[in-house]
């Protein structure tokens, strides 16, 4: 898997999270980000 396939996944579970309202889930996603 290619780091950009990686980031592609990553934007689609944050948007999932976003999507579902799953603020814990959200914050997780965000803080492996920093």
């Amino acid at each position: 898997m290619t780091d950009q396939e990686k980031n592609e996944v990553q934007w689609i579970e944050l948007a999932r999270a976003i999507y579902s309202g799953d603020a814990e889930a959200i914050l997780s996603l965000i803080g492996e980000e920093e």
